[in-house]
């Protein structure tokens, strides 16, 4: 379509109705008229600046650009303004901005890995956009770990407070609640539990990554408990930099006599000492890389004939910067 000079100028001061009436298709031909147009000399910035103040109405995919393009080709535009008219038809495009916006996907991440993108910059992507069709799962981890994420960009998308860890056969799942103070940056994590205890047998639990299980071992089960953490259990963590223990908080009272103590008989005589109920006693184990890839703890909680009652117990773990030294090993008997 060719036209004069004054028809060209008059039809670019129409162009702010376009942005407002003319449908998307129309308002393409007319940008591409003006483009085409070598009679409109210098007149690319006006549609420029069109383009700018009013925005447009058309997506900019594969078929509009080249439209646009090949337009400038005939008109024979000046290369460095073609690009600010590009430049400024993607910033006002409404469907290019929503494309730009739309959470990423394994693929997407992927492809950028693929293109070298710093981590940095897959990292900000990702804050800003999100990640869609992640499982909040060992299963997701690895889906994002084979796409080329980081452990920083998987730790981003997929938060350890947010992976479920599988069931253990044979064990029941222990209501575990959020601590007034969790957080998951937290230098210590740890784990407490309050529940009444049985009179006889013993106990164990496991804390695997967010959950907690139990299960009774010849024993009846506990009952009345109440469970709460600060932060998960850590995540790819070997035994050698974790350093934990487990007490019961506070210690349980001493036991009570089962009799009274009797004068001896004979003067200088120590007097007898008095019969003890049994104490109970607690264990902890850590287990990394345990089924399903988590890693957890085993606490056991031996109460054999000591009285049924209330007992607390707190799991304390910390991550070490450098490995723990091995422990002392005993010196040889004597032959």
């Amino acid at each position: 379509m060719r036209f004069p000079e004054w028809v060209g100028v008059f039809a670019l001061t129409l162009i702010p109705c376009f942005a407002q009436k003319t449908p998307a298709e129309d308002q393409l031909e007319v940008l591409r008229d003006g483009l085409a147009d070598p009679q409109l000399v210098n007149q690319i910035s006006v549609l420029t600046d069109t383009v700018r103040r009013d925005g447009i109405r058309f997506d900019v995919g594969g078929r509009e650009l080249g439209i646009l393009l090949g337009a400038a080709i005939v008109g024979k535009r000046d290369p460095n303004e073609v690009a600010e008219f590009v430049v400024a038809c993607l910033a006002a495009c409404e469907q290019c901005r929503s494309r730009a916006v739309a959470p990423m996907t394994k693929e997407e991440i992927k492809k950028l890995t693929e293109w070298k993108f710093s981590e940095e910059s897959i990292l900000a992507q990702a804050r800003a956009r999100g990640v869609k069709e992640v499982e909040p799962s060992a299963a997701g981890v690895a889906a994002l770990r084979e796409s080329g994420a980081s452990d920083r960009l998987i730790q981003l998308v997929i938060p350890d407070d947010r992976l479920v860890a599988p069931p253990i056969s044979g064990y029941r799942q222990l209501a575990l609640k959020h601590a007034e103070e969790y957080d998951v940056t937290a230098e210590r994590g740890w784990l407490k539990v309050t529940a009444k205890f049985p009179a006889s047998g013993y106990h164990q639990f496991y804390l695997r990554h967010t959950s907690l299980f139990y299960k009774p071992v010849e024993s009846e089960e506990i009952s009345e408990v109440g469970a709460y953490f600060n932060q998960p259990v850590p995540r790819s963590t070997s035994t050698e930099l974790l350093d934990f223990k487990a007490v019961f908080d506070p210690l349980p009272s001493p036991p009570p006599q089962t009799a009274a103590a009797k004068p001896s008989r004979f003067r200088g005589k120590a007097a007898p000492a008095p019969k003890l109920e049994p104490s109970p006693t607690i264990d902890a184990y850590y287990e990394p890389q345990s089924p399903g890839g988590f890693n957890q703890f085993r606490i056991v909680i031996r109460n054999e004939g000591a009285p049924a009652q209330y007992y607390t117990f707190k799991l304390s773990w910390q991550v070490l910067t450098t490995p723990k030294p091995p422990p002392p090993q005993k010196p040889a008997a004597a032959k």
